[in-house]
């Protein structure tokens, strides 16, 4: 897990896309994506953490907290039957929406993981690896659609309840989230951070499929610019039109990216939690940016669309135009036909008259 974390500016030019990595230890060999710095910022300057050589803040350690998105979503009820399989006990903090369990990563720790409907597992105390390695792999009876992982994680610390170090209630602050009060609101902070933190993973799935599909369709624009024959048919168009539909309707529709969770409209400081964690993610920026990509895929492919539409409509005209002049020569044919059986009666004739 990285340290605590400054802000530094410096021009995004310089910031290298993040390449894939492969977590060693699992049956698969899962591939982790973790987010980086959109490449439409590219030529402004951001800011990006840099690591710090401290590993506490405030006097107290920094711990991971880690968010990690497999799957389109996870059935609750057979988390907690998996759950109770394994004697651990469980705690529906929100109904249907949120599963919480503590889980012993060795004998000196016990770590508060959540699980949530959207698809997301959020563990505080837990190495990224830890969770990729050992906890996913429980919930996997429990997936609906599996993904390719992505994953984001934060630094906190906790205060005691009446420690000599303690906060009134719990914040943000320079990128790293305190956590503090009694221990039944910091269950709910930690969920409201957790809520927050998932947005940013669950975005990143549709920032990859999205990279994905126009990774798939560059091929066939640079042919295009250079007037070549395009290379795809109207159903593979039609297909990309409902891929960047879904894409687009899972963003704005069909989840709560865009909006605040229902859950924290009576609660103004989970709100305030939430809103913090999602400013600090830039998930505004990024909406913002693969809603603009979206748009671009969109006319993109319905200029395509257009564009077969135009050629197939062209090819009918053709087919109608061949129709028409073999018409033609058939009565053409039928023309000479008529015209040498006539002449040939009108010989007839007059030898017959020649020859009375």
């Amino acid at each position: 897990m990285l340290a605590a974390r400054q802000r530094v500016r410096i021009p995004a030019a310089v910031v290298l896309r993040a390449a894939s990595t492969t977590v060693p230890g699992t049956a698969a060999n899962r591939k982790i994506n973790r987010r980086v710095p959109n490449e439409s910022l590219l030529g402004q300057s951001y800011s990006v953490p840099q690591e710090r050589s401290t590993t506490s803040y405030r006097g107290l350690p920094l711990q991971p907290c880690v968010a990690v998105t497999s799957c389109e979503s996870y059935d609750l009820e057979k988390v907690r039957t998996i759950l109770s399989h394994l004697e651990l006990d469980t705690e529906e903090i929100v109904r249907n929406e949120a599963v919480h369990f503590r889980y012993q990563a060795d004998a000196s720790s016990v770590s508060d993981v959540f699980v949530l409907q959207t698809g997301t597992i959020v563990s505080w105390g837990l190495s990224e690896q830890n969770v990729v390695d050992n906890v996913l792999p429980l919930f996997n009876e429990a997936m609906t659609t599996p993904y390719e992982v992505q994953t984001e994680d934060m630094d906190y610390i906790e205060f005691e309840q009446g420690g000599a170090k303690k906060a009134q209630s719990s914040t943000l602050e320079q990128e790293i989230i305190c956590i503090a009060g009694d221990p039944r609101q910091k269950m709910l902070d930690k969920l409201a951070f957790s809520y927050g933190i998932s947005r940013s993973t669950r975005l990143a799935v549709l920032e990859s499929s999205l990279e994905k599909h126009i990774q798939l369709t560059r091929n066939t624009t640079e042919n295009l610019s250079k007037g070549k024959q395009l290379g795809i048919g109207a159903r593979e168009v039609l297909r990309s039109s409902g891929r960047l539909l879904l894409l687009r309707g899972k963003l704005n529709l069909y989840s709560e990216l865009v909006e605040t969770p229902d859950l924290y409209w009576t609660e103004p400081n989970l709100e305030k939690i939430y809103n913090d964690v999602s400013r600090a993610l830039d998930l505004s920026t990024r909406i913002s940016i693969l809603n603009r990509k979206l748009d671009y895929c969109s006319d993109e492919a319905r200029a395509l669309l257009d564009i077969l539409t135009t050629r197939k409509g062209t090819r009918l005209e053709w087919i109608v135009i061949y129709l028409i002049m073999i018409e033609v020569m058939f009565e053409i044919h039928h023309f000479y036909e008529r015209y040498y059986d006539n002449r040939k009666q009108e010989t007839t004739v007059y030898i017959e008259k020649a020859n009375i």
